[in-house]
């Protein structure tokens, strides 16, 4: 977001700020815990991490996000993010684009203290002039298996909706050349 070049929210400056709220802001304390006592995964205890933010421009809110990336039990990085946004991104080799509103992006998972090809993360981005269906769409998340036993699955379980749209509109190109680890799921949608 192009929100952390301006003022953060929490000095009281509202005409252009931005405000990002952790979701997991103990992420590396957790993955040492989980380390060192693998069994509290038994207990819903997961590698992950989260955030959503707010950009505020003139007194009113532009942009807004919410993204999560986590570690699956087999130990791969996904991570799923929705983000309302004045303008699309541009033409990438690895998106989908449903509508002028409404488009779906493959990205590395960047997880900073880690190589970039350890994951995968979709991003779905929408535009004000998106419909609620759309919206529904870009929106739909099952991230209750964070605090689950068995963790989360794959994008396909987590971020329904949007996966199957990708799916449907560009990601069959990548599992057809590049074989099922490209495809986020068990099986190809219906």
């Amino acid at each position: 977001m192009a929100c952390y070049l301006d003022d953060d929210c929490t000095n009281g400056y509202f005409e252009s700020c931005h405000y990002v709220i952790p979701g997991n802001p103990n992420r590396q304390m957790m993955q040492k815990l989980l380390l060192r006592h693998p069994s509290l995964r038994h207990l819903g205890l997961h590698d992950w991490s989260g955030s959503a933010g707010i950009y505020i421009e003139n007194g009113i809110v532009q942009q807004y996000f919410f993204r999560v990336v986590y570690k699956t039990s087999d130990g791969q990085w996904r991570g799923f993010r929705a983000e309302e946004v004045k303008m699309l991104p541009g033409d990438q080799s690895v998106q989908a684009h449903m509508s002028k509103s409404y488009s779906i992006l493959r990205n590395d998972v960047d997880m900073g203290d880690r190589p970039k090809d350890l994951g995968f993360e979709l991003d779905s981005f929408l535009t004000p002039p998106a419909t609620p269906t759309e919206r529904q769409r870009a929106w739909h998340f099952e991230f209750s298996c964070l605090s689950q036993q068995r963790g989360c699955g794959e994008i396909c379980e987590v971020m329904p909706d949007a996966w199957r749209d990708f799916y449907t509109q560009r990601g069959h190109f990548d599992v057809e050349k590049y074989g099922s680890a490209y495809l986020f799921c068990a099986k190809p949608p219906m």
